[in-house]
């Protein structure tokens, strides 16, 4: 399967159109052609045209999805978890900014070679920390 198809990345953003427009484009920038599902929380300001803006930039490969409330985040994760996408999911958070790509074939690497370990990452870094499990 290809990288690109591997994992979907979820943004879901409440009431940070400016935070989401710059975690979006830098993840654009880095990866034009990997699934983004954009997620919005009821935030009812400018989100929702920001979210256009960033799905213009490769249709095919966003989706977005407005809630009309707030469902806060742990219910937004989980609404995202159960919509039909990629085996793999990476939640980036809306006030991040990728500012090289790399890292995400490094996580599906690993996570296809050894798929019953969970890994944590950090910020910045291309370094992971093995959670037992």
């Amino acid at each position: 399967m290809d990288q690109e198809l591997l994992i979907t990345t979820v943004i879901i953003n409440f009431k940070t159109p400016d935070l989401v427009m710059r975690a979006g484009n830098s993840f654009r920038r880095h990866y034009p052609n990997f699934p983004l599902q954009l997620i919005d929380d009821g935030s009812h300001d400018t989100s929702i045209n920001i979210f256009h803006t960033i799905k213009q930039q490769t249709p095919q490969y966003t989706e977005i999805i407005f809630n009309d409330r707030n469902l806060h985040r742990g219910p937004a994760m989980d609404q995202a978890l159960h919509r039909p996408h990629s085996p793999y999911v990476l939640f980036l958070d809306s006030d991040c900014e990728v500012r090289k790509g790399g890292f995400i074939e490094v996580m599906t690497r690993l996570l296809e070679q050894h798929p019953t370990h969970l890994y944590r990452w950090q910020a910045n870094l291309y370094e992971q920390t093995r959670i037992r499990g």
